[in-house]
């Protein structure tokens, strides 16, 4: 009797089990093929009057022409800004992100690194948005900016140009100065001696 209703417990829970698969396979069915396309080792250049402005990279992208089209990029993402000259003038990374073309903003999440090359400043913070409209860049997630000469921590966020170069930070606390140690001795002064 027990072997019986162990039998029948395990054919429920393999009956159970085979009608979830089966909704998620007929969900994925439901989906258009024409409507996802699925991209490896992607590279997007973004140009404006001949010259490149925005290099997008990301190792696998995925394009959903539907009504609201976006793309997802679930395995990272690395943009790097150009200026006039065709030099970089920064870097942004991130460990997932998504574009929204309609409205052209990025989110960017997971562990986002933006290196400014003009300045040598960085900044991490965990989620950020890029306006590609407004040309900005800015989050309400706590933030951490690296300069030269600085260690700047923002508990509410910031709001910079795309380029990093220009840029506010709100709720600005425990912040540190990065004094270098100076290896050579100071001039010694002759009315000293």
């Amino acid at each position: 009797m027990k072997i019986t209703n162990v039998w029948f417990l395990l054919i429920c829970l393999f009956v159970v089990a085979c009608e979830n698969d089966m909704q998620k396979i007929s969900a994925l069915e439901n989906v258009p093929n024409d409507k996802v396309e699925t991209s490896y080792g992607l590279e997007l250049l973004y140009s404006s009057q001949a010259n490149v402005k925005v290099k997008i990279e990301a190792p696998l992208a995925q394009i959903y022409n539907i009504e609201q089209p976006y793309q997802e990029f679930p395995e990272g993402i690395k943009v790097t800004f150009y200026n006039d000259s065709s030099q970089v003038i920064s870097f942004l990374t991130a460990k997932y992100a998504i574009r929204y073309e309609r409205e052209s903003k990025t989110l960017v999440r997971d562990s986002v690194w933006v290196r400014s090359v003009e300045n040598n400043e960085s900044l991490f913070t965990e989620e950020m948005t890029w306006d590609e409209k407004k040309h900005l860049i800015f989050t309400d997630k706590y933030v951490t900016i690296h300069t030269p000469t600085q260690k700047i921590f923002a508990q509410k966020g910031f709001e910079s140009n795309e380029n990093f170069t220009n840029y506010k930070l709100k709720g600005v606390q425990n912040s540190s100065l990065i004094v270098k140690e100076n290896k050579t001795p100071p001039p010694v002064d002759d009315k000293l001696k």
